[in-house]
């Protein structure tokens, strides 16, 4: 019970202190926000065909061949030669758009296109489809041609939310826990 009171003596004590951290944490949290930039986002499937083979695989173990190969094909579009090639030959109007890849299921990749600029999104899906196909077929020397095309409806760039209360209570709440660590510090070398 005595430790109980000291803890609420110790809390009462430093009350200013923790307050004082705990508003400078919501200022820089806003200042923070102030700063954010808008983000847009669109998303596309594409779908890996062979040009030269009239069967798609099918079966067990030619699925996890479609697996594997898919994966291969995210590591190609991801590999720092094609970064290079949508550094020197923007796709779309497109400067500032960062892709990401995942497998969704054999032989479908979903592509997530993020920029701060709405424009450079528009015509980004078709355009990167051209620019992957180019990049699949000059790696296809001694290996079956393939090829993607978009699957469903390309959707259209949407903004995406920045987590502004998210962020004040965050940094109102790490000043509340620096200022605490501060105070017992403060009450440890005193």
């Amino acid at each position: 019970m005595d430790e109980l009171k000291d803890y609420l003596k110790f809390i009462q004590k430093s009350f200013w202190l923790v307050g004082l951290f705990a508003i400078f944490g919501l200022v820089a949290a806003a200042v923070y926000n102030s700063q954010l930039q808008p983000k847009y986002q669109q998303t596309f499937l594409l779908y890996l065909v062979s040009k030269t083979v009239d069967s798609q695989f099918s079966g067990y173990y030619s699925q996890l061949a479609a697996r594997d190969f898919t994966d291969t094909a995210i590591g190609i579009l991801q590999s720092e030669a094609v970064s290079k090639l949508t550094a020197e030959k923007p796709v779309g109007d497109g400067f500032g758009v960062s892709v990401s890849f995942r497998r969704s299921q054999p032989q479908l990749i979903e592509v997530i296109a993020q920029s701060p600029n709405l424009k450079s999104l528009t015509g980004f899906a078709e355009n990167f489809q051209q620019l992957a196909n180019g990049v699949l077929e000059s790696l296809g020397q001694n290996q079956p041609d393939f090829e993607v095309r978009m699957v469903g409806e390309t959707q259209a760039p949407s903004k995406i939310e920045n987590p502004i209360v998210l962020n004040l209570i965050v940094g109102f709440g790490l000043g509340a826990v620096v200022g605490l660590i501060t105070s017992a510090i403060r009450q440890y070398l005193s």
